[in-house]
């Protein structure tokens, strides 16, 4: 692409923290040797919900969630949830997720299951 044309490149960046960060980005023509410098600033914000999940079944039935989680790691890492029972809740038991732990390949998407099986009738909320 010329002077002036737009040309999309992919670039993904993580960040454990909120945050701002400045870097410079300098893309190379390898048969050239031409070379462009770009000073970038990027904010990374706290993460938030992206939605609730409702479960709902009868007593002793099971109910599954698949939820996907994608590791931008070089290395394999390997997860673990809990549930944490909003001010009364008596459900957190019977949420679970499988499975546990969950090991996901670098720069791979691992699947795992939230699965609630009620035990007594009853309503609840948890985060």
């Amino acid at each position: 692409a010329g002077m002036g044309r737009k040309r999309g490149l992919p670039l993904e960046l993580f960040a454990y923290r909120p945050g701002n960060i400045s870097l410079q980005l300098l893309l190379t023509n390898p048969q050239s040797k031409e070379f462009i410098r770009f000073a970038c600033t990027f904010k990374f914000e706290e993460a938030q919900a992206i939605d609730k999940i409702k479960l709902d079944t009868v007593v002793r039935a099971e109910c599954r969630w698949p939820i996907s989680i994608f590791n931008p790691l070089p290395q394999e890492v390997e997860l673990t949830g809990s549930i944490l029972p909003s001010s009364g809740a008596t459900f957190q038991a019977d949420v679970v997720f499988a499975p546990k732990p969950l090991k996901v390949a670098p720069m791979s998407t691992g699947k795992v299951d939230l699965c609630w099986r009620p035990l007594i009738p009853g309503n609840g909320t948890g985060q």
